[in-house]
């Protein structure tokens, strides 16, 4: 179960995206889509999702690195378990993981990546999404 929508913070920068799978036939779209809050700074990147309690406004976190290494993220100060899935350039999930609240071990995926996408524990199973979906941002 994914947490209620409420009030964007006037700071925070989001994105929609929907999911594409490539295992079915067809296109397999979310109901609404997802609700992506964007860290693009390093500053943003650092920060994450630290000293929050849920998620406000958005569903979910999406990390743009500029350039594709085995980006680390750990949970420190991070209160809530996550689902963490690790993107190639072309937004194709590569490698998912499960993380648990506060644990400040750091875990980086088999490959480089280029993004990373932190969501609400158990949302991977939720929206059903595996190694090589494709997640697409809408205009």
């Amino acid at each position: 179960m994914t947490p209620a929508l409420t009030e964007m913070p006037p700071w925070a920068r989001t994105c929609r995206m929907e999911v594409w799978g490539k295992r079915i036939t067809g296109r397999v779209t979310l109901t609404p889509p997802l609700l992506i809050e964007l860290a693009l700074t390093d500053k943003q990147r650092a920060k994450g999702l630290q000293d929050r309690t849920t998620f406000v406004g958005a569903v979910g976190m999406l990390f743009q690195f500029p350039v594709n290494d085995r980006h680390g993220i750990w949970m420190k100060r991070t209160y809530f378990d996550l689902d963490v899935s690790w993107l190639g350039e072309g937004g194709i999930i590569m490698e998912q993981h499960q993380l648990r609240a506060l644990d400040e071990r750091t875990v980086r995926p088999e490959n480089p990546a280029r993004f990373v996408l932190e969501l609400p524990a158990n949302s991977h199973r939720f929206y059903n999404l595996r190694p090589g979906d494709w997640l697409v941002r809408l205009p």
